[in-house]
Formats: structure tokens, C-alpha cells, sequence
């Protein structure tokens, strides 16, 4: 007696091809010689070059240690911290690392040690110490980390060559970071620099005197137009009165009106030169705060603009007449 398989009910599904073999589209080799560059993230056929994908996805083991290094145990990682480019022949010897694989005792906590003191890491934790200050305090005053990068190269040229020997180490940093700002243009003022690090005036100008004379580069001069748009913003100024402002700066600079005078004391008098004669009521203190010199520094630099205030006036747009400023 013979029995047949009952008959299918539904459509049939269909099957999966689990030997799915990739072929290059060009040359069509029945044996591909296929390459996974997990470098470039492509997919290359090794017969005639042809990219049969991009942006591949590395599945190979990827070896990443959490553990605290005091911990016994095998550590997969092969190599030492990443190397930092700032800390220069330090990373020589940093790159390597002694295994604890007897938790820390006996031979291995010996060569530790001995290692400890031929990599000069008390050296490189001072130089860490300092670059985390310059860090902190450029991140008070919010500039770039392009900025901070530049300081914390200069401070360590000066370490390095040893510049400013018997110099207090806040001063340098302060003078470092100052020059890091002028050489990318981010306006801030010695006071505020000052008043960052808690250094005098006095010595924070002779320091930057110091490093600037072995400078390979000249670091730039403080811009008028960058001063004047953050002071014309702090004031909360519109644009009309922020332009007549650097129209009259550069009068001031060009003319040399007020030579000997800093560029802070031209642009504070220059901001409330242009402030009388505009719609916005600003007082001299106020212009004198934002822009970081005393109110008498500012009526100095004024009372002589003043003098001269028939040849600033001439082409400025404002709102009022030469008669709105005060007399001087």
C-alpha cells in the first residue's frame, strides 16, 4: 500500500540561498579575490580594482581595556596612553607601560618604579598641572580651543628653553596666554588678563616683552574692528553707531592724535565720541567699564579728540550735531 503526501495548501515560500557568494560586476571571476580595506572602509576587487562598496563596518575584534591599572589580571591593551604632541620627548618612554600581572608586587612594582623615574613623569605631571591651568582659565574667558593649544605651546617653548628663568610660573601663563590671544585675533584686554590670573600689569608686560623677542613670528596687533563690535555689543549699540565709532577710530590711529595713548583709551573715547552724538544715552563710566580703563583715562584721551572734533566729524553719519558733545 502506497501513501502520497497530502498536497500543499497556499502559495509555496520561498527559499533562501544561504551560500550567497559576492562577485565583482566587472570581472565576473568565479573565485573573486575580494579585499576589505577596513583602513579606506572599502569593499576592492583584487583583480581589476573595482570599489564594490564603501564605508564597511570593521567587525573584527577590537581589543579595549576599562580596568583600573592596581587591578591584577591579563590587560588586552598592548600600548601605553596616547602620546600627546604638546608634551614633545616625554611620550618616548610614556609609551610604555609595565604589565601587573602579579597585582602590582614583587619584580613588576620594581620596574614600575624604575620606569617612573626614567620617564621623567614627575616632569610631565608638572607640564599636565600647567596645561590644566591654561585650560581652566582660558575656558573662563571663552575663547577657542585653538587659542588654548597656542598658549600652552608657548608656555612650554618657554619651559623647554627656559626663557624666563626666575620668573613666576602665574605671570608666564598669563603673558602666554595674552600672546596666544593677540595671534589669533580674540580681542582681550591686559586688564582682563589680569584680572584672569590675578598677576599686576607690570608683570605680565614683561614677560610678553620677553617672549615676543624670541617669537619666531610677530603676533598681530590688536584689531580696532573686533574691539569695537564686542564693546558696541556689550553697550547694546546698533550697527549705525558701532560704524561711525570705527570710522572715527581710525581717523584717531591715522592721524596719530593720540599718540602714546594705548588702544583701549583710542577706542573707549572714540565709542563715547560717537555715544554723544547718537540717540543712545551712555555715560563715560559706563563706556569706561566695558571698555576696561578708568573713567579719567577716557576724558584724557576725549578732551583731546574734542579739540579736533571739526575734522571727525566730517563725512560721519549721526544723528545729532556737533553741539550735542559735551564740552570738554
Amino acid at each position: 500500500m502506497t501513501t502520497s503526501n497530502p498536497p500543499m495548501i497556499g502559495p509555496m515560500r520561498p527559499t533562501v540561498d544561504l551560500s550567497h557568494k559576492l562577485m565583482c560586476t566587472y570581472c565576473k571571476n568565479p573565485h573573486p579575490n575580494i579585499i576589505e580595506e577596513f583602513g579606506q572602509g572599502d569593499l576592492v576587487c583584487a583583480d581589476c580594482g573595482l570599489v564594490l562598496g564603501n564605508r564597511i563596518i570593521d567587525t573584527r575584534s577590537e581589543w579595549r581595556t576599562f580596568s583600573n591599572s592596581d587591578d591584577a589580571g591579563d590587560d588586552p591593551s598592548r600600548v601605553g596612553a596616547a602620546g600627546d604632541a604638546l608634551l614633545g620627548g616625554i611620550n618616548h618612554l610614556e609609551a610604555t607601560t609595565i604589565s601587573r600581572v602579579d597585582g602590582g608586587t614583587g619584580r613588576a612594582r620594581e620596574l614600575s618604579r624604575i620606569h617612573d623615574r626614567i620617564a621623567g613623569h614627575q616632569k610631565e605631571k608638572t607640564l599636565l598641572t600647567h596645561f590644566k591651568r591654561i585650560g581652566t582659565m582660558c575656558e573662563r574667558i571663552g575663547v577657542a580651543k585653538v587659542v588654548v593649544d597656542s598658549a600652552k605651546q608657548l608656555f612650554k617653548k618657554v619651559e623647554d628653553d627656559k626663557l624666563l628663568k626666575g620668573k613666576h610660573t602665574d605671570s608666564i601663563i598669563a603673558a602666554c596666554i595674552y600672546l596666544a590671544c593677540r595671534e589669533h585675533s580674540v580681542t582681550r584686554t591686559f586688564k582682563e588678563i589680569c584680572g584672569l590670573t590675578n598677576v599686576p600689569k607690570k608683570d605680565i608686560g614683561r614677560c610678553f616683552k620677553q617672549i615676543q623677542k624670541h617669537l619666531d613670528t610677530p603676533s598681530n596687533q590688536v584689531s580696532l574692528d573686533s574691539f569695537i563690535a564686542r564693546f558696541a555689543s556689550e553697550l547694546d549699540l546698533d550697527n549705525s553707531v558701532q560704524n561711525a565709532a570705527l570710522q572715527v577710530a581710525k581717523k584717531v590711529s591715522d592721524d596719530g592724535m593720540l599718540a602714546g595713548k594705548s588702544t583701549i583709551s583710542l577706542i573707549a573715547a572714540s565709542l563715547y565720541f560717537v555715544v554723544c552724538l547718537s540717540n543712545t544715552v551712555k555715560t563715560a563710566a559706563e563706556v569706561a567699564r566695558v571698555s576696561g580703563c578708568t573713567e579719567a583715562t577716557l576724558r584724557n584721551a576725549y578732551r583731546i579728540m574734542y579739540q579736533k572734533r571739526t575734522e571727525l566729524m566730517e563725512g560721519l553719519k549721526v544723528a545729532k550735531g556737533m553741539e550735542a558733545l559735551p564740552v570738554a
